[in-house]
């Protein structure tokens, strides 16, 4: 009669798995997959600070560049939001002028075709396209500006990340037991049953 097989325990495989050896390739995917998978989960302040301080950086030293290093991102998106806004109004302003000059056009030659007066309103709006063009392109954004945008962008950030710890706490309390009230609902007609039959 065969010997009946037995299962390896988890602390075997455990142990196996110690024992394990891995190839060069191996390790680069495995090395890659972990760094991958962290820079997901991304870095808290508390455990930029923890890196800091193996590094022989003072507290004040990690504040300060991280202090830094932020300003100089909400700067840059404040800037590249700013200018985005620009560039989209002045699609939007040669798109409208395109289109009234082309209806204009239209109803010049129909109506009147040897007197060419939407070349008035052409030669006049297209100063102002030109001058709108040079505002949004070439003009600098001031101080004022750039402070209002980089205080919009911080709070939609915060927001943003509010929401994103509101999400684990939804998801775990769904997860919970029905919480006290729910099961005192529960034994409530049970309760109620057995003192109508004790009546």
């Amino acid at each position: 009669m065969m010997a009946e097989r037995r299962l390896p325990r988890p602390d075997e495989l455990n142990g196996g798995a110690a024992q394990s050896r891995y190839s060069d390739a191996e390790v680069h995917a495995i090395v890659d997959r972990a760094l991958a998978r962290q820079s997901e989960l991304g870095t808290t302040h508390q455990e930029l600070l923890e890196i800091g301080a193996e590094l022989g950086l003072s507290r004040q030293t990690v504040e300060n560049a991280a202090r830094e290093v932020r300003e100089v991102q909400l700067t840059e998106a404040a800037t590249a939001r700013i200018l985005s806004r620009r560039r989209r109004r002045l699609t939007a302003h040669a798109f409208l002028f395109a289109a009234v000059h082309l209806v204009l056009f239209s109803v010049n030659a129909s109506t009147t075709p040897g007197e060419w007066w939407v070349l008035i309103p052409l030669f006049v709006w297209g100063l102002l396209l030109v001058a709108h063009a040079v505002f949004a392109l070439m003009r600098g954004i001031s101080d004022s500006a750039l402070q209002r945008e980089k205080r919009s962008h911080s709070e939609r950030l915060e927001a943003s990340s509010r929401t994103r710890a509101r999400v684990p706490e939804s998801s775990a309390s769904d997860g919970r037991a029905p919480d006290v009230e729910q099961q005192s609902n529960a034994v409530e007609p049970q309760t109620e049953a057995r003192t109508s039959t004790n009546g």
